[in-house]
């Protein structure tokens, strides 16, 4: 879940409403910005943690 959120951090925002996506849509959408090279969100890097336990 946490990539996912990683990912979706590179969609731009804007003041205006934008017609609503669906999750795989955004999720496509935030993987070409950054395939591009367009995403500027910074993600603070995470470390592997084992949640279980």
């Amino acid at each position: 879940m946490l990539k996912r959120l990683e990912q979706l951090a590179c969609l731009p925002t804007s003041p205006q409403a934008s017609e609503p996506l669906g999750l795989d849509a955004l999720l496509t959408e935030a993987a070409v910005i950054q395939r591009m090279g367009g995403c500027t969100a910074e993600v603070p890097k995470r470390e592997s943690i084992d949640t279980i336990g």
